[in-house]
């Protein structure tokens, strides 16, 4: 899972506690093997940041109600947010690292005119 992806998706969580985070996982089984492409859904929206390392899409997907790749990575695991936050915080980031980079999310976010952020 792109760290981005989780960076946003625990922001979200912070700020709007009631709406419901998830983190889906797709996969694609071909004769290339098995792919896996992550995405977040939060009370059902599609947030997808990094698509356009696909074929037919340059910006990110933001409140879609189906993932326009469904066809393509069949979903295969979904599990809140927080299942997430003991592998991130304790296997790949530094506090310092954490705190800063959820700092400058933050700040994104007010630059884009969210509310809250």
């Amino acid at each position: 899972m792109s760290i981005l992806l989780f960076f946003l998706g625990f922001y979200i969580s912070l700020i709007f506690p009631e709406l419901e985070t998830e983190v889906v996982r797709g996969r694609n089984e071909s004769i290339n093997g098995l792919k896996y492409h992550f995405w977040l859904e939060i009370n059902g929206q599609v947030i997808d940041l990094t698509v356009d390392q696909f074929k037919g899409y340059s910006i990110p997907i933001y409140a879609e109600n189906i993932h326009p790749l469904a066809e393509e990575f069949v979903e295969d695991k979904r599990e809140s947010i927080d299942a997430y936050m003991g592998y991130y915080c304790d296997k790949v980031l530094e506090i310092d690292r954490f705190s800063k980079a959820m700092s400058s999310i933050g700040s994104k976010l007010k630059h884009a005119g969210w509310e809250y952020a």
